[in-house]
């Protein structure tokens, strides 16, 4: 079968684009990439990053090793400036306190001297990661419209983003059309 010549193709029209397009955002939304990918990351990538570096070794007079067994992300916190830790904070808070939204990392690991257990299963605390707001870690993705409301958050915010220092900040995907080259 021949192809058809470029001017017998098809074209197509705005009209023709604009249904593309509002399927894409009927279906998937806009920023349902972001939230679908953060929400792997957090359940499945964060946890196989860590675990790929199990057993640790650590240089001492015998054989030490830190061995990980589990990850887990904690709930949105803050640590007040006399050293209290609240979870009960929301993004709003936390852009109006030019604070970030973020969650603390713990990793249950084990400590063995010579291959025997010296600590068993202690929970540490690695670090912590900011928290796109409306991903599955962040509470306000299981609340009602009305529960959102009366905390101040915006009920028809769809998230996707992450509080940074009280700036909504977001992670933008670029094709790279102009390589080695910096773009501002």
């Amino acid at each position: 079968m021949k192809a058809k010549p470029a001017s017998e193709q098809p074209i197509l029209t705005s009209e023709d684009l604009m249904k593309v397009a509002e399927a894409y955002i009927d279906d998937a939304g806009l920023i349902n990439h972001h939230l679908m990918s953060y929400d792997y990351f957090v359940k499945e990538g964060l946890k196989n990053l860590i675990m790929s570096m199990s057993p640790v070794e650590i240089k001492a007079r015998g054989k030490a090793e830190l061995k990980f067994e589990s990850v887990e992300i904690g709930s949105p916190r803050i640590v007040e400036i006399d050293g209290m830790v609240r979870e009960d904070v929301t993004p709003m808070e936390c852009r109006l306190r030019n604070l970030t939204y973020s969650a603390p990392i713990y990793v249950k690991m084990s400590l063995y001297v010579d291959d025997k257990p010296v600590v068993v299963a202690e929970r540490v605390l690695i670090g912590s990661i900011p928290i796109m707001v409306k991903s599955s870690i962040c509470p306000l993705s299981r609340m009602t419209p009305e529960e959102l409301a009366a905390i101040g958050e915006d009920p028809l915010d769809p998230g996707g983003y992450f509080i940074i220092n009280g700036s909504e900040r977001v992670i933008v995907a670029i094709e790279d059309l102009s390589p080695n080259k910096v773009l501002v």
